[in-house]
């Protein structure tokens, strides 16, 4: 059986459970986690899993800040498949999601311990206005510049 892989919005109930599910064990793992946030309830925020053979293993979001340029926010890959290049791929989904709506740079709060990640895929360190609620974790600021495939 090939390897597939698959990004999906979650525009149902099973998917947002099973984001839900993998921001709490990957994020949150302190409890303190709300269900119900308004910001994954925002048009211009879209969530989604990312699959592996059918299986959720990985959740991200990307919002929309304006016309040409979008913030990847909540990733999480579960912790029995990283260092599976599971992060790198679903990377590559959302930006190639991004680029079909116009999105010319993607932003991104990374965590002291991701840099070298980020760094490997093509961000570079660069700060940012986030018009977001704030984060309580330390975060580096960076951004990737898209190339449209016109």
């Amino acid at each position: 059986m090939m390897n597939e892989y698959k990004l999906v919005r979650c525009n149902d109930d099973e998917a947002r459970l099973q984001m839900h599910k993998i921001r709490e064990e990957v994020l949150f793992t302190s409890g303190e986690y709300n269900r119900d946030h308004a910001d994954d309830k925002n048009p211009d925020n879209h969530c989604f899993i990312f699959l592996f053979n059918n299986t959720p293993v990985a959740t991200i979001r990307l919002d929309f800040l304006a016309p040409d340029i979008a913030a990847v926010r909540l990733v999480a890959v579960l912790p029995k498949n990283q260092g599976q290049k599971i992060g790198s791929k679903m990377l590559s989904a959302i930006e190639d999601y991004a680029k079909e709506r116009g999105i010319l740079k993607l932003v991104i709060n990374s965590a002291i311990n991701a840099k070298k990640f980020y760094d490997s895929i093509g961000y570079v360190t660069e700060t940012w206005i986030d018009p977001g609620e704030g984060i309580s974790v330390p975060t580096i600021q960076m951004s990737k510049k898209l190339i449209r495939q016109d």
